[in-house]
Formats: C-alpha cells, sequence, structure tokens
C-alpha cells in the first residue's frame, strides 16, 4: 500500500473505526464498493471526493453493525436472589 493511500484513506478509516484490521477491513470493502458501482462515478466531481465518500460511508455501515450485535446470555449465568 503506497504512502499515499495510508494518508488519504487508511488513516481517516483508522479515526472512525480505532482498530487497524477494521479499517483494513473497510478500506478493502469500500474499494470493492467503488470497483462495483464505478459506473454511478458522474464527472462533475472529483473521484477522490466520490471516493472518500464511499469510504467514509462504509465506515459508517461498520460502525452500526458493531452497535446492532448481540451478546448471547449463555455467556453470563444468570442467579436468582432471594430478598
Amino acid at each position: 500500500m503506497s504512502c499515499f493511500a495510508k494518508l488519504c484513506f487508511l488513516l481517516p478509516i483508522y479515526i472512525y473505526l480505532k482498530n487497524e484490521e477494521e479499517a483494513k477491513d473497510a478500506m478493502q470493502d469500500a474499494f470493492l464498493k467503488a470497483f462495483l458501482s464505478i459506473d454511478s462515478y458522474k464527472d462533475d466531481t472529483s473521484f477522490g471526493s466520490w471516493l472518500k465518500r464511499i469510504v467514509i460511508h462504509t465506515c459508517i455501515d461498520q460502525l452500526k453493525k458493531k452497535h446492532l450485535e448481540t451478546v448471547s446470555l449463555e455467556n453470563y449465568p444468570l442467579e436468582i436472589m432471594e430478598d
């Protein structure tokens, strides 16, 4: 990965996600989304701006997924306490 890519994309993603591995995954997901939707790119904005918007939305999606994860109660045994 070039220094340019790290500075422009990986650092902002890391700031959002606070985890290097999650940041790398988000960056990979964002580039895949951009590649698959390259037909939607319009010349009226810069390519970098378009790509950064996809990267940021990918980070936001990952953060939303994190907050929606559930925890099994089997991992936390419940005790019945008497009054």
